[in-house]
């Protein structure tokens, strides 16, 4: 191959520059079956990057699957706790009115909330002053459902037989009934 240099370039071509010539091609010369086992080796790997990436796209899918069961299982979870906490409200509501009922003397915590209008307190803000102003307004309609303030004296619907003393005058009961009667001195 040299020859073939040194006819081809003629004069100008001494044997230094030819030896520096020769031996960058020895180095950068590769024989065929070297040629073809790079190829072969390049080859493989890229068989073995295509199936690597088959692989991955696969765990891919299997993860986008998995992300779609989890958003599912997430708007489950949401639409439990949104129902739980129109339950806590509910509970809270209900032991609100029953508490206010009970405050205000219903003898029958039942029957009073069948009069109220729940629906109106469920959508007020502050459902507090609206259901106090519901419990007056019942109070003076259906006075019946509550009990009756103590006036200070016996009536007698109203018998207080637990207590051994009145509160005025130091009376007993009985002592009480016959002032009232008129027949105590």
């Amino acid at each position: 191959m040299l020859e073939r240099w040194k006819t081809l370039l003629g004069e100008m071509a001494d044997e230094e520059e030819l030896a520096r010539f020769q031996e960058e091609l020895d180095e950068s010369y590769i024989s065929r079956a070297d040629a073809q086992a790079q190829a072969d080796e390049a080859e493989q790997e890229f068989v073995r990057r295509g199936e690597r990436i088959a692989e991955l796209e696969g765990e891919m899918a299997q993860r986008e699957e998995r992300i779609v069961e989890l958003e599912g299982e997430m708007a489950q979870r949401e639409e439990r706790i949104a129902g739980l906490e129109g339950e806590m409200a509910k509970i809270r509501m209900d032991a609100m009115v029953d508490a206010a009922l009970i405050k205000a003397g219903a003898k029958n915590v039942r029957a009073a909330r069948a009069l109220l209008d729940m629906q109106a307190l469920t959508d007020a803000e502050d459902a507090l002053p609206l259901l106090e102003e519901q419990i007056a307004q019942m109070q003076d309609s259906d006075g019946y459902l509550f009990e009756q303030k103590d006036a200070g004296y016996l009536t007698p619907g109203n018998f207080a037989r637990k207590r051994a003393v009145l509160d005025e005058g130091g009376l007993t009961y009985s002592q009480a009934m016959r002032l009232r009667r008129g027949i105590l001195n």
